[in-house]
């Protein structure tokens, strides 16, 4: 489990900006931009004179497009898609469009009821880069969203895409804010023909959001420590990232506020203790106990958050990654909570450690 997890938050290290042009498709007079508030990961087009019609394009940090998808389904029932990423869930839970789901990366690694009730007849498929399209043709798969970690679009998309199966990188991951990554609900909707709805869906996501943030970040905002050891390595969040900025927006202070990234930075314990063993508070962690984490790893017990009890580890991971992206406004509640130091109500994604 913790693999997954951290796979999932740390290969971010991994892609580079340097991205070139390819694979555009030419514009068309016919189709105007849509507005986007918070994304900048990509752009979305509307056929003007066919409102079921988009055009999706993907853009690097230094506003290259990485590849340009223009898409039409008719025949929204007809459906059949296949998630790499976790985060896929909420957005398609939202949006009532689960039954679409005929394939996952992993069956044990499912929170969504739903999901969970139908996981005997839901195909697995490991690893995306070697996935065999002609197993997925005959299986009438047409839809396949993943990660994309590299500077390129996998091989693998090509391979689908001459059997006539629509693949969808995602780059929510590299959104600078939380909101920005919510707003992906909209390429969900444009995919599945409920676009409007996403809109909407969006509009009170953004509302409720809005309502939570802290107006201002205090002088006195207490840092706040993330993650834990993995393979020797403590990965942080950019300076630019996503979860320092909701941090920053829960009223709490970035450890890295001088960083320009919107992966995660890597350190060592060493360094992570020398610069933050003083620092309040101690979010995500995948562990049920103080217990367990010091039979990981013992010299945890040094750390200020570790003594004072300001612990917090994930009550579900995995729910975690299904919902809180497309729940940010929830999210944002449990860490004003948390670092407030006033925990009122049950913690939705949390859980203090014992």
């Amino acid at each position: 489990m913790r693999t997954f997890l951290l796979i999932s938050l740390f290969v971010t290290l991994l892609f580079s900006c340097n991205t070139k042009k390819n694979n555009q498709l030419k514009p068309s007079n016919s189709f105007q931009q849509v507005n986007l508030d918070y994304a900048k990961t990509f752009r979305l087009f509307r056929n003007s004179a066919d409102t079921l019609e988009f055009r999706l394009e993907l853009l690097a940090e230094n506003g290259a497009i990485i590849h340009s998808y223009q898409f039409k389904n008719t025949n929204k029932t007809a459906l059949k898609t296949v998630v790499f990423s976790s985060t896929c869930i909420g957005y398609l839970d939202v949006l009532q469009q689960l039954d679409k789901i005929v394939g996952v990366e992993k069956r044990n690694s499912l929170f969504n009821e739903y999901l969970v009730k139908k996981r005997d007849k839901l195909d697995e498929y490991i690893d995306y880069s070697q996935l065999n399209p002609e197993i997925l043709k005959k299986r009438g798969v047409n839809i396949v969203f993943y990660s994309l970690f590299t500077p390129e679009i996998s091989k693998t998309d090509q391979k689908l895409e001459k059997l006539s199966i629509q693949t969808f990188p995602l780059l929510d991951w590299k959104e600078k804010t939380a909101l920005g990554k919510a707003e992906w609900i909209k390429v969900y909707g444009a995919v599945y023909g409920c676009y409007a709805k996403s809109v909407l869906a969006f509009h009170q996501i953004e509302k409720e959001y809005l309502a939570e943030k802290v107006k201002s970040t205090p002088k006195d905002a207490p840092e706040v420590l993330t993650g834990a050891l993995f393979q020797d390595v403590w990965y942080l969040p950019g300076g630019k990232s996503f979860q320092a900025q909701q941090i920053s927006d829960a009223g709490g202070r970035n450890l890295l506020p001088n960083d320009t990234t919107t992966g995660s930075q890597a350190f060592s314990f060493a360094q992570v203790y020398q610069r933050y063993k003083n620092v309040p508070i101690w979010i995500n962690l995948d562990f049920s106990s103080k217990k367990e984490l010091l039979q990981v790893y013992n010299n945890y017990r040094y750390f200020d958050a570790f003594k004072s009890g300001a612990i917090y580890g994930y009550k579900n991971m995995l729910q975690f990654f299904e919902e809180s992206p497309v729940r940010p406004q929830v999210l944002l509640h449990d860490l004003k909570q948390i670092i407030s130091k006033k925990v009122a109500d049950s913690l939705y994604f949390y859980e203090r450690l014992k």
